[in-house]
C-alpha cells in the first residue's frame, strides 16, 4: 500500500511546488504605475502616458495622449500572470503585451475602421519618477 501511495505523494507534491512557483513569478509582475511609449497607428505614432491598475486579474487605467489634449479610459483590460491586455476608450484596437520587468512589449490589433486589419508592434517603458 506505501509502495502504491508514494508515487502519488511524489506526483501531487511536484504539483503544489509548481503551483507555488507561477504564483511567486506572477506576484513577482509589477503592473501598477506610470508607463511610457506610443499609441502606435500605421499613419502616425502617438506619445503617450499610461497609468495601468490592477485589482486581481482585472486591469483599469488611463491614456493620454501627448497630441491630444484628452485622457482616454482603459477598458476590457486583462492580467493573466505577466501578460496584459486591454482596449483604450472605444478607440479601434485591442492592444496585448508581456511585461518584462520596466518594459511591455506587445502588439496592437487593429480591425476594421480606418486602418483597415492589421497588427503593429508597440513598447511601453516604466515612467522614472
Amino acid at each position: 500500500m506505501i509502495r502504491s501511495f508514494l508515487p502519488a505523494a511524489t506526483l501531487l507534491l511536484a504539483f503544489v511546488c509548481a503551483a507555488g512557483a507561477e504564483l511567486r513569478a506572477s506576484d513577482d509582475v509589477k503592473i501598477e504605475g506610470k508607463w511610457v511609449g506610443q499609441i502606435p497607428r500605421p499613419n502616425h505614432n502617438y506619445d503617450a502616458e499610461f497609468v495601468f491598475k490592477v485589482n486581481g486579474e482585472k486591469l483599469t487605467g488611463t491614456v493620454k495622449a501627448a497630441e491630444i489634449d484628452n485622457e482616454f479610459e482603459i477598458v476590457d483590460g486583462k492580467v493573466k500572470g505577466d501578460t496584459i491586455s486591454f482596449k483604450i476608450g472605444s478607440a479601434s484596437g485591442t492592444y496585448s503585451g508581456k511585461v518584462v520587468g520596466d518594459e511591455i512589449n506587445g502588439k496592437v490589433t487593429l480591425t476594421g475602421g480606418e486602418f483597415g486589419n492589421r497588427t503593429l508592434p508597440f513598447t511601453l517603458k516604466r515612467a522614472k519618477d
